[in-house]
């Protein structure tokens, strides 16, 4: 087996209001880099959020950085109490996990439909995709739970569990809708 050549391109950059770090707990093939700075030793105020991919997997950004990175910025903003109803601002481990998700899921693959991202009254993310007879939605708690709902009303399929167990399953279900809107353009 060959070695394989790493390498490390910036896809997107953007600056985030946060109240603290967030390591980088990167795993082989992608990453998410976040760093903080504050100034004289305070708290960091911002968090610089870039995308990169570790591996000449994706020679070009993927398609859905730059409309991701956008919307995350514009979530991270929003403070507390953004229902009126006491919500939780979005806490920046929720962003980090939330486009963890979107490099597992998305990929570069082209044709699968980016989510609407909502932000939920715990702090967390929700990325909802509901079109073609298809109900998908991943739940990304800031705490690291990611958890998954499938309802299918086309092929009376539906499931639910952790991310983890059903990654592949989403990607399939992504690749259906993808088919699906395709043939009804």
């Amino acid at each position: 087996m060959g070695k394989e050549t790493v390498t490390s391109t910036v896809l997107a950059s953007s600056t985030i209001p946060m109240r603290e770090e967030i390591p980088d707990n990167s795993v082989p093939g992608q990453s998410v880099d976040f760093y903080a700075y504050g100034s004289h030793g305070e708290q960091p105020e911002a968090v610089n959020l870039r995308l990169k991919a570790r591996s000449n997997e994706y020679p070009e950004p993927p398609w859905w950085i730059e409309p991701v990175t956008e919307r995350l910025t514009y979530l991270a903003k929003l403070g507390s109490n953004w229902n009126s109803h006491r919500a939780s601002e979005v806490q920046p481990e929720a962003i980090y996990l939330t486009v963890r998700v979107l490099v597992a899921v998305l990929g570069d693959a082209s044709g699968r439909p980016l989510p609407t991202i909502v932000p939920t009254i715990r702090g967390g993310l929700q990325l909802e995709w509901h079109d073609e007879g298809i109900d998908l939605e991943i739940d990304v708690d800031p705490r690291g739970m990611v958890d998954v709902i499938f309802d299918d009303s086309f092929d009376h399929e539906e499931w639910e569990g952790y991310l983890g167990e059903r990654e592949d399953d989403v990607r399939r279900a992504l690749d259906t809708l993808a088919q699906r809107s395709s043939l009804t353009r």
